[in-house]
């Protein structure tokens, strides 16, 4: 991802690993400077930059996924989380602050509810389900909507893919090895009044 993470007018690369997340300093000359890490509570899988409680520095909201396997009468368990770190505008980030509640397999982000907040769409496991999260500016965030859309959960995006200039969210989920793809238009369920 790209991103003025320290505030310094000039893009930053933030990468993620198995354990942490890194900010490389951008210098205007195209390279980077020396990793500023964050610790991690699991793997990544899915993140966006963003401010989201509008303090002028970049925060990451990232979905980590740590899964296991049981054995004989044991299930398999998902243990996923979505969470906001917020930036210090220096390239780090605090600690995760996880969002109560929210097991996904991808998360998108955009202006869903049309008050100018970073809001996001988050793609819950099966059966699919589109989860919309509503931003409140201050880093908080409140589910107001879901749809299901049956399957397994796999990609999401936020697009205007119906030219009504409001977001809608595309997942993508499969059923027997086959993907699909299911629109459907959040940004009605979600408009302030």
């Amino acid at each position: 991802m790209l991103g003025d993470v320290d505030a310094d007018g000039v893009a930053d690369l933030v990468t993620a690993d198995d354990t942490s997340l890194s900010a490389y300093p951008g210098d205007a000359s195209g390279d980077f400077g020396w990793r500023v890490p964050t610790p991690l509570d699991a793997r990544p899988r899915s993140s966006f930059l963003a401010d989201v409680d509008t303090d002028g520095f970049i925060d990451v909201v990232i979905e980590t996924w740590a899964g296991r396997y049981g054995n004989g009468s044991i299930p398999y368990e998902t243990l996923s989380h979505v969470s906001v770190l917020r930036g210090s505008g220096d390239g780090s980030f605090g600690m995760p602050e996880r969002i109560e509640g929210l097991e996904s397999s991808s998360i998108a982000d955009g202006d869903i509810d049309g008050d100018g907040l970073i809001d996001f769409a988050a793609l819950a496991y099966e059966p699919a389900r589109i989860e919309v999260y509503t931003g409140d500016g201050q880093g908080g965030f409140q589910s107001t909507a879901g749809f299901e859309i049956g399957g397994r959960a796999g990609e999401l995006f936020l697009l205007d893919a119906d030219g009504d200039a409001f977001p809608d969210a595309v997942g993508v989920n499969s059923t027997k090895n086959a993907p699909r793809f299911v629109t459907v238009s959040i940004a009605g369920a979600c408009l302030l009044p």
